[in-house]
């Protein structure tokens, strides 16, 4: 198995080069990807690659890396827009997502996980993921070397999953 977090530009260029679309996605069968996306695009250019993607092989989630819901005001257009952090739900997802890689786990199994700048959000759910499988943590820290995490991210994760164990 392999774990994998990147940035949503170098993320973009490898489905790009290897010819993976919202169309064949569904055709992996041993790759699995997680893309976590702002909560707002209003820039028009950060719309997720798997945009309204309905496949057991990609899940879409949008929220943003805050610790806190607020409303911002974009310097370029003097829009305001609110900052939406992970919900509950959102965590349930990803943990259900998780579940189903787990039934389908074998040696070529590849998890990408990604969100703007590969770090927070998604380093977040990779170090969870590593939790999640068992996987090893200095692997994981060599492959991803700038992981740092999100800690809404994290407390929701690690909440839902040991709660789940005692409901």
């Amino acid at each position: 198995m392999l774990i994998k977090v990147l940035n949503k530009y170098d993320f973009n260029d490898l489905m790009i080069s290897n010819g993976i679309t919202k169309e064949n996605v569904d055709d992996l069968k041993d790759t699995f990807i997680i893309s976590i996306n702002d909560s707002h695009d209003h820039y028009g250019k950060f719309e997720s690659y798997f945009q309204d993607v309905k496949s057991d092989n990609v899940l879409v989630l949008h929220f943003d890396d805050s610790d806190e819901n607020f409303i911002m005001k974009s310097k370029e257009t003097g829009e305001k827009f609110s900052l939406k952090i992970m919900t509950e739900d959102q965590g349930k997802d990803i943990i259900s997502f998780l579940t189903n890689v787990n039934s389908k786990l074998n040696k070529d199994t590849q998890l990408l996980i990604h969100c703007t700048a590969g770090q927070n959000r998604s380093g977040s759910v990779g170090l969870f993921a590593v939790d999640f499988f068992g996987y090893d943590m200095d692997r994981f820290n060599i492959e991803n070397p700038i992981v740092k995490g999100n800690v809404i991210v994290t407390t929701i994760l690690k909440r839902l999953w040991l709660w789940s164990h005692y409901i």
